[in-house]
């Protein structure tokens, strides 16, 4: 709760924790973040605020807080996970960057 009682969802998101966003079936989950419902949502009660995200494949969006971690942190992260990765299955080696206040998720 808040200094005003109020109940709020907290969570601890961090380079080795992140926020993962994937489906009942745990696939196809970087596309559920292009739903504008689900990035207004993420924002307001996982990240409070901007967030970077990755998709090294369909199955999952993979979402990192700006006010926990730094855009190196992020490329390295993803970089890791690539390495893991077998190409044929590799859906995009960029970062999405979610701007809360333009409300506007871009490529960096």
């Amino acid at each position: 709760a808040d200094s005003s009682g109020k109940k709020r969802l907290h969570r601890t998101i961090d380079i080795e924790t992140p926020l993962f966003l994937s489906n009942d079936e745990g696939t196809y989950g970087a596309i559920a973040l292009y739903y504008k419902d689900s990035q207004i949502t993420i924002s307001h009660l996982f990240t409070e605020g901007d967030f970077w995200v990755i998709m090294p494949t369909t199955k999952e969006a993979i979402i990192f807080p700006t006010s926990c971690v730094t855009e190196e942190q992020v490329r390295e992260k993803l970089q890791e996970i690539l390495k893991k990765t077998p190409e044929e299955k590799v859906l995009s080696r960029k970062i999405r960057y979610y701007n809360s206040e333009k409300d506007t998720l871009e490529i960096l």
